[in-house]
């Protein structure tokens, strides 16, 4: 039997009594028994049949009242966004699927729970001033629980009273994804077009400029000279720029436990020839030293020494370092050449920020390319001036292991 049956019931007692004591009194005042019993009788059917019909109604009503309270749980619970209703105490009443999902984090542990074991200081602090003034708060592009968000906060009211809040959050991180993507394409194009405007073309000139002065030179081994130097001018600057772009993108990230010496070791022979055709002498110092790193390293490494080559005097000769300081690795590179003026020592790293030297050409993304590999490392680049009056020393510094 449920609770409208029963009140129901209580309702036809109720008014039998009440028809009965009536039906008495006008017995004792000297109306026929019989009288009484009829009208007894009829007053009941008529009270039945008036219970009945508004007992219906209250019947159909509470269903339609549970159906729409039914459609909107359903609502709530199944909403793209997470809802979250506190009572005038903080403390939680609702807490649908979606912010289930999100906090990983069941309705049944978080209901009664205070806002801020969840939320954190400041939410909480919002959330308390919108029960207090009444007034609604959005705040947009914050950070709930590692997801980057919009929160709106409410104030739940009862008969003008405020009673509570309720808290939509809508998350943006697939959308805060596609800008950053958005934003990725651009520097890309960034970078495409900067190399057209600064060397690409520059390049391409000379090679068809030599190329049509060929027909009708009687030396084309110089000419030939020229259009091969251009074209390996021209195959550096679109390796370092796929570098680049992909260093910029943060693709393929993985670090691996690695010994920078046999790294530094290996980048060394890969220029021996180079090094061999100005007469310079490469000289490396450094013991085992180990540190998690990405493959980039060795990109950054070889840009210095490609560096130093092209700004030493023939005959000169490059120190390589490598020292160990306890956390950290420290790699240097010294040159003996022109040196990096003070006003050039911070720009030299921006990418195409290259200091004109006579005879010396490049793509102007080598040392960009140095600082972005020592910023994934979470390390650091600088330049200082060689102690011995003549040349630079290029210092890279990176942690053993990185932050997470």
């Amino acid at each position: 039997m449920n609770d409208l049956t029963t009140l129901k019931l209580k309702v036809l007692c109720i008014t039998a009594l009440a028809i009965f004591s009536i039906e008495v009194y006008y017995y004792l005042n000297g109306v026929p028994i019989y009288d009484c019993i009829k009208d007894w009788f009829i007053g009941m059917i008529v009270a039945i049949a008036i219970v009945e019909y508004t007992f219906r109604i209250i019947k159909r009503d509470r269903e339609e009242v549970e159906k729409l309270k039914n459609f909107i749980q359903d609502v709530v619970e199944n909403a793209n966004c997470g809802i979250v209703v506190v009572d005038k105490d903080l403390n939680i009443k609702l807490w649908n699927k979606f912010i289930e999902d999100w906090y990983k984090v069941k309705k049944e542990d978080a209901l009664n729970k205070n806002i801020k074991e969840f939320f954190g200081k400041k939410i909480k602090e919002r959330v308390e001033g919108v029960i207090e003034t009444g007034k609604s708060q959005e705040l947009g592009d914050i950070k709930i629980n590692g997801k980057w968000c919009n929160l709106k906060i409410k104030p739940l009211k009862s008969s003008g009273n405020i009673i509570g809040a309720c808290l939509c959050i809508i998350d943006l991180t697939s959308k805060i994804k596609e800008k950053q993507r958005l934003e990725e394409l651009m520097r890309i194009k960034e970078v495409f077009v900067d190399i057209l405007s600064h060397d690409l073309l520059n390049i391409i000139t000379v090679i068809k400029g030599s190329a049509k002065l060929a027909k009708n030179e009687e030396n084309v081994e110089k000419i030939l000279d020229i259009i091969e130097k251009n074209a390996e001018r021209l195959e550096e600057m679109v390796e370092n720029a796929t570098k680049y772009v992909k260093l910029e993108k943060k693709e393929d990230l993985d670090f691996h436990e690695r010994n920078l010496r046999e790294i530094i070791d290996g980048v060394i022979k890969d220029f021996e020839y180079i090094a061999k055709k100005k007469n310079i002498e490469i000289i490396f110092e450094g013991k085992n030293a180990f540190a998690r790193v990405h493959r980039s390293i060795a990109d950054l490494i070889s840009n210095l020494i490609s560096n130093a080559i092209k700004y030493s005097p023939e005959g000169s000769k490059i120190m390589i370092g490598l020292e160990d300081k306890k956390d950290s690795l420290l790699i240097y590179v010294k040159d003996y050449g022109v040196g990096v003026p003070d006003k050039y020592k911070e720009v030299i790293f921006e990418r195409f920020k290259r200091i004109k030297r006579h005879g010396v050409k490049g793509s102007g993304l080598g040392l960009a390319i140095v600082k972005r590999v020592a910023e994934i490392h979470d390390g650091k680049v600088w330049v200082e001036n060689n102690p011995e009056k003549k040349g630079s020393i290029f210092y890279v510094e990176i942690p053993k292991k990185r932050k997470k």
